[in-house]
């Protein structure tokens, strides 16, 4: 759950999260319509990760409120285990209030906040970085990228230097590992250019960070900042992007809604693959399955594939020549042929096209994340 961007009533219109909202109807409030969605099906999480920006502008109410949110949307999980980690927006870089350091609020807020350990939190404002664990298979590798944002200037992309991530290796070399390692972080480590505007603020050295990350076992990167949700794979390891919870997307809109992510993730002997699920919000509607051509990302994803798509594809034609007189292949029997299928990364899945059109086939996509395999009229 990223970027709320809680905010006051009277603030400009930045979000559609206020702080003290009322909430009935419960469809037109996001939370509310969450938790009407979560009480519907059930589902159950291990931890909620925060990417940051809690609240807008340093609003200390929208922080406050914002942190309230995410422990209850988490208890609706059946968890009480929260991740979040700091945002531009979550730190006054801005000095609104000049007579304090513009950490202050955020390591003030309140007992608990940001990490419940003390000794994470203090690892977490001074070093950059720390880690929890979730259960005794997964680590959660939180880190600071908004750690030098003391004023404007600074503040003007996320930042890690080469310093730093020199100490998160030495600290990640040391720290036990677990099975499962997954970073988060506010910041995007890769180029993340959108439809409307170029990528200003990337963390410039980005790719070492994600090289360290590799190096001692993390194979999965979730960040925010972006508000335009993107999967994709860099030197190995999974980047996801996540899409924002409640910031008024505004032109953005048109091309990406506001998003809530869930993720199932799993090691089998020494490797790391999961699925994403992603529900979309609509005032009035409540939250409902994402859909690439109206959300702007698929409602079902995967990453860590073992296979090459090369392979996965001459795989898929085989399928196709095993039963010629068949013309629709659904998708038990495509995972069936090839397992693998369900941990491609939509890229992944795109590359796809070309060497099965080639083969006069075709993959049709519900947007459900169920994927069939199509021969071409006339082939």
């Amino acid at each position: 759950m990223s970027d709320l961007h809680c905010r006051l009533s009277g603030s400009p219109t930045e979000s559609i999260l206020e702080v003290g909202a009322t909430r009935i109807p419960p469809l037109n409030h996001p939370i509310q319509a969450l938790l009407s969605l979560f009480s519907a099906r059930q589902p159950h999480a291990d931890a909620l990760l925060l990417p940051g920006d809690l609240t807008n502008r340093a609003c200390r109410e929208g922080l406050n409120q914002g942190w309230d949110f995410a422990i209850e949307v988490a208890r609706s999980l059946g968890t009480e285990k929260v991740i979040p980690v700091l945002g531009n927006h979550d730190v006054d870089s801005r000095r609104s209030r000049p007579d304090r350091d513009a950490f202050y609020d955020v390591r003030n807020l309140r007992p608990g906040f940001p990490f419940k350990d003390e000794d994470a939190c203090r690892m977490y404002f001074s070093e950059g970085f720390c880690i929890e664990q979730i259960g005794e298979f997964t680590q959660v590798i939180a880190i600071n990228t908004v750690i030098d944002h003391h004023n404007e200037q600074t503040a003007q992309q996320g930042g890690f230097d080469d310093g730093r991530v020199h100490r998160l290796s030495e600290f990640l070399k040391a720290a036990q590992v677990r099975p499962i390692r997954i970073a988060v972080m506010h910041h995007h480590p890769i180029l993340h250019s959108g439809p409307f505007n170029k990528d200003l603020d990337v963390i410039q050295n980005g790719d070492k960070m994600i090289k360290v990350l590799r190096e001692n076992g993390c194979r999965l990167v979730v960040h925010g900042h972006k508000h335009l949700a993107r999967l994709s794979m860099s030197d190995g390891v999974a980047v996801f992007a996540s899409g924002s919870f409640s910031a008024n997307l505004g032109i953005f809109a048109s091309s990406m809604a506001n998003m809530f992510h869930f993720a199932e993730i799993e090691e089998l002997n020494g490797h790391v693959r999961g699925r994403i699920e992603t529900w979309v919000f609509h005032y009035g509607t409540g939250w409902g399955r994402a859909n690439p051509a109206h959300s702007g990302f698929c409602f079902s994803t995967g990453f860590g594939a073992i296979e090459h798509v090369d392979r996965i594809a001459a795989l898929l034609v085989d399928l196709a020549v095993s039963s010629p007189s068949l013309d629709r292949f659904p998708n038990e029997q495509v995972l069936a042929a090839v397992p693998d299928f369900a941990y491609l990364t939509p890229a992944e899945v795109s590359a796809l096209e070309i060497p099965l059109r080639a083969e006069k086939l075709q993959l049709l996509d519900g947007n459900e994340g169920v994927a069939e395999l199509w021969r071409l009229s006339g082939s």
